[in-house]
């Protein structure tokens, strides 16, 4: 895309990824720790941090299977639903 190789594309969104899942897990972390006395504020961190990355993992494959973006939507909605 762009004349950019394949590795640099995918690189690029998974550094763009990192930085938001790094922030949403940092702001869970403070809150969960601010509320609930006995959690390890690091694990809790690499917990979410993780789980933040599995959720991206998902909506890739989601998205590689299904050509059109409406079909990856609901897909992705549906598999939601059922997982959570």
């Amino acid at each position: 895309m762009m004349g950019l190789e394949d590795p640099t594309y995918y690189l690029g969104w998974f550094i763009l990824f990192s930085m938001i899942a790094i922030y949403n897990a940092l702001i869970f972390t403070i809150t969960y720790a601010i509320y609930l006395d006995k959690i390890n504020p690091v694990l809790m961190f690499l917990f979410l941090l993780m789980y933040g990355y599995t959720i991206f993992g998902s909506a890739w494959v989601i998205v590689a299977l299904l050509p059109n973006l409406t079909g990856a939507v609901i897909l992705a909605i549906v598999y939601h639903f059922l997982t959570f």
